[in-house]
């Protein structure tokens, strides 16, 4: 990945470029001229790395093309424009993700990014079905994801945070999701699966590639609560799907 992110952390790395973090003239020859699509920059729920202008002007340094604005809560389709517009040069791409903050599997959602200018559409992450013993049993795993603590202290202000479904009880894509899929097939969007169980993963790549939507991208399959085997990423890459690996 050309725009390095950190999971679990809450702080800003103030040094940059500490030598056991400085990639060699290799690794930056091979990423010159590529646009890193998931990227999570400040500002957003908590802090990051790097803020977003910040990142476009470190772009023009290293020669990267640019990125992709992601965020787990908010549309980030105006935000990219005004970036663009502040580091001339740089390519900004918005994206929207469909957790409950945004209605979840909203279609009107999607069709209104895709009319500002989004690029690129998450199936839900946060706000998935497969991640609800992540954010209700924090302790499964030794290091939760920086974003477990925030949906914990959205519950408790009685918020309905309640988990956005992707399939039915037989295992079926909802109708919702399936109006979604015809709003990025028809406005040519890059979509990404989430973080989607092994088998939503499998019907949503199925029902994408019958619509004819040309770029679908497998989101981290090794992500611990998702763990998708080698065998199924390899069955799924010749249904047409390629395999995002997130550093």
């Amino acid at each position: 990945r050309a725009c390095r992110r950190r999971r679990g952390r809450t702080d800003i790395v103030s040094k940059q470029n500490d030598d056991h973090r400085r990639p060699g003239e290799q690794a930056r020859a091979l990423v010159r001229g590529a646009v890193d699509y998931h990227v999570h920059v400040a500002p957003d729920f908590v802090a990051r790395r790097i803020t977003d202008v910040e990142l476009a002007h470190r772009c023009l340094e290293t020669g990267q093309a640019g990125f992709g604005l992601k965020s787990h809560y908010a549309p980030t389709t105006e935000r990219a424009q005004v970036v663009a517009a502040a580091v001339p040069g740089v390519i900004v791409l918005g994206t929207i993700t469909l957790n409950r903050a945004v209605g979840g599997l909203n279609p009107l959602a999607v069709e209104v990014a895709a009319r500002q200018g989004a690029r690129i559409v998450w199936f839900p992450t946060v706000s998935s079905v497969n991640e609800q013993d992540e954010v209700l049993q924090p302790g499964r795993h030794a290091k939760v994801p920086v974003w477990v603590q925030f949906e914990l202290s959205l519950r408790e202000t009685g918020l309905a945070c309640e988990p956005v479904p992707v399939v039915d009880e037989r295992g079926a894509l909802l109708p919702e999701a399936l109006a979604v899929l015809d709003v990025v097939a028809r406005n040519d969007l890059v979509l990404c699966t989430g973080h989607l169980g092994r088998d939503e993963v499998f019907r949503l790549v199925e029902a994408a590639a019958e619509r004819g939507i040309r770029d679908i991208v497998v989101t981290h399959p090794e992500f611990p609560s998702q763990s998708i085997p080698p065998d199924d990423q390899v069955e799924l890459a010749a249904m047409g799907a390629l395999m995002e690996r997130a550093f």
